[in-house]
């Protein structure tokens, strides 16, 4: 995570909430080799969230979630976010989204997060001495 300008998380949602491996995965990334708190995967990162869920709210109520875990810190996640309900008939035997919408709403999350990241990140970012 720390050398990418850009993070796509797409998660399913468990009792209104992310999953207890997703939420591990966070508290481990913001710590540094010492096991102290450490921004480095998250300061300046644009992350895009996405879920699916067989309910009606395709998993929009652990974005909430998600959104508040990735902010608090440091990173920045995109306005936009798709939530897929009734995945278990949203997508074709190969895994295909099959509504047409869903998947311009996709295209235009994962759009708008190559537009916030700066076209020469890495030629940006400061150098270490």
């Amino acid at each position: 995570m720390i050398s990418s300008d850009a993070i796509i998380i797409a998660s399913p949602e468990y009792n209104a909430s992310i999953s207890a491996v997703l939420k591990n995965a966070l508290d481990w990334t913001s710590r540094g080799e010492n096991a102290q708190y450490s921004p480095d995967a998250y300061k300046g990162k644009k992350f895009a969230i996405m879920s699916a869920s067989p309910g009606k709210f395709g998993g929009a109520r652990g974005l909430v979630h998600l959104r508040a875990i990735i902010e608090g810190v440091g990173g920045e996640v995109m306005k936009s976010q798709v939530s897929v309900p009734e995945a278990s008939s949203a997508f074709d035997a190969k895994g295909i989204l099959v509504n047409a919408e869903m998947k311009k709403k996709l295209q235009e999350e994962v759009q708008e997060l190559l537009n916030a990241v700066p076209k020469n990140a890495n030629d940006a970012a400061p150098q270490k001495s």
